[in-house]
């Protein structure tokens, strides 16, 4: 018999239940269900009628017993989970991994992926373009192991990939690019691991849509094909670092030139400007590249699905700025200039909003106090644009998918404990005003979980001596009443609690 929900359909031989394609869940981790950890999945598509289904069902057992990470594939269909083997006395770490796939029937689910070894610390790497494909690694002291893993309508199959560096999955779900002895392999190790390509040169990353490889040298870079039969397409000289490609994957951002560590933690650390070159990514026997920029970071912020980017440049008197410019238009530059609370300038990080035409930015609040709470601006990317005050005194604030939608949490306490509400803000109208999502503030304190901070998803803590948590989950409008859909027992909360995505 089908669960309760909204639009299900039996199968086509009545063997199961499918859901479809507009079903979306959250999943969360409980112990009330058997002996041993379950992974949940809630239906949130009709928010007033949840149903629950049990995840990993029948992929635990008396030794398989544990319940850590949990790896949504990027359209949403798939989930894959490791239940785990855990004797520290002993130095045991095993695990097998299982998958759900929420466009099959649930009858024989969850499903073991094949020929993928349970010992040791394997983690999912990533996954191909539309997510037919993922990659399971290891790092075993220096050594890096693969597996590949192709989805198929008859289940799963699994290829060793015989890498000793960097790994990629290509567009097509056939062929795996893979360093090996200085070179990168192009295979098609789950139909025919003798059918390869091998080009002189190291991987330094891959294109967003899988089509395109960038590859270096000790000489020059190079694009290639992801695909069986490429060549190397030369660029400029050698790439020191992986490239940063725009959402479309038609341009890519390298350096010649390696960056000191703390740009990965902060790049406005670093004062000495090296050089980026940006390419159009199209078939060429040797490349020009289209802009090249003095920057003090490496990081190229491209506009969603546009030409335009930001970059962080500094100038004679060791000043930061951050300068939008455009692909399409190689001669334009302009200065963006930010302003904290106190109008003093500012050089923040710039996030896109989407389709809204506007970035936004934190300013602290007291700039000798890196954890204090914050204001937030939104800025239009016209030249004579002023930054838009959105909301002050606030510690952490999330976004909508499509980032039109901005949200937050805010708790007050008094002698009768403490109270919270739920504010969101249109972020394309520019006179918008907060809005409160709960009629009137509830007891406890809301928090957005630690790990997986979704925006849609909240949840409080009740009954605190047993551990039990209340969810809810915010309507797609960002405007209407969160609905309770789970009161009880969850298990690492933090971690656990994460909303299926869409594609």
């Amino acid at each position: 018999m089908c669960p309760a929900l909204s639009e299900c359909s039996e199968t086509t031989n009545n063997a199961g239940c499918s859901y479809p394609a507009s079903e979306r869940f959250i999943v969360y981790e409980v112990d009330d269900l058997n002996p041993w950890l379950n992974l949940v999945g809630t239906s949130i598509t009709d928010l007033q009628h949840p149903t629950q289904v049990n995840l990993s069902q029948g992929a635990n057992d008396a030794e398989f017993d544990k319940l850590l990470d949990y790896y949504w594939s990027p359209d949403g269909r798939r989930l894959i989970f490791p239940t785990l083997a855990i004797d520290e006395r002993n130095g045991i770490f095993d695990q097998k991994f299982f998958w759900f796939d929420f466009d099959q029937p649930i009858e024989g689910q969850p499903r073991r992926l094949p020929d993928v070894p349970i010992n040791e610390d394997y983690s999912v790497i990533g996954w191909s373009p539309d997510s037919n494909a993922v990659l399971i690694g290891r790092n075993d002291f220096g050594r890096v192991n693969y597996y590949a893993v192709r989805f198929t309508p008859a289940g799963a199959e699994t290829a060793l990939v015989p890498s000793d560096g960097q790994v990629e999955l290509c567009s097509d779900d056939t062929t795996i690019a893979y360093e090996a002895a200085g070179k990168t392999h192009l295979a098609a190790l789950w139909s025919s691991a003798d059918a390869e390509t091998v080009l002189p040169a190291l991987l330094r990353g891959r294109s967003p849509d899988g089509n395109w490889l960038l590859l270096s040298d000790e000489q020059h870079a190079y694009l290639a094909k992801c695909a069986l039969q490429a060549s190397l397409e030369q660029l400029a000289g050698p790439a020191a670092i992986a490239g940063s490609w725009s959402s479309n994957s038609r341009y890519v951002f390298y350096s010649e030139q390696d960056w000191d560590d703390p740009y990965e933690q902060d790049e406005t650390m670093e004062t000495t400007s090296k050089t980026l070159h940006g390419f159009a990514v199209e078939s060429a026997e040797r490349h020009t590249p289209l802009i090249q920029l003095d920057a003090v970071s490496p990081s190229v912020n491209f506009e969603p699905a546009g030409t335009r980017f930001l970059y962080l440049a500094v100038d004679g008197q060791s000043n930061q700025a951050r300068h939008l410019k455009d692909m399409a238009r190689p001669e334009f530059d302009r200065v963006i200039t930010t302003k904290d609370e106190h109008g003093a300038p500012i050089v923040p990080t710039l996030h896109w909003l989407g389709a809204t035409g506007q970035w936004v930015y934190n300013a602290a609040l007291d700039s000798q106090d890196d954890s204090s709470s914050f204001a937030v601006y939104s800025l239009k990317t016209s030249p004579t644009a002023q930054p838009r005050k959105l909301v002050t005194d606030i510690y952490e604030v999330h976004y909508s998918d499509d980032h039109d939608k901005m949200i937050w949490l805010e708790t007050h306490s008094d002698n009768q404990g403490d109270n919270s509400q739920a504010y969101s803000l249109d972020l394309v109208d520019d006179q918008s005003k907060p809005h409160a999502l709960f009629p009137s503030p509830i007891a406890g304190q809301l928090r957005f979980a630690l790990y997986n901070p979704q925006a849609r998803l909240l949840y409080r803590e009740v009954d605190f001596p047993n551990a039990n948590s209340e969810i809810f989950v915010v309507p797609e409008d960002f405007e209407s009443e969160p609905v309770s859909v789970k009161r009880g027992s969850v298990v690492d909360i933090d971690e656990s609690l994460s909303l299926q995505p869409r594609p």
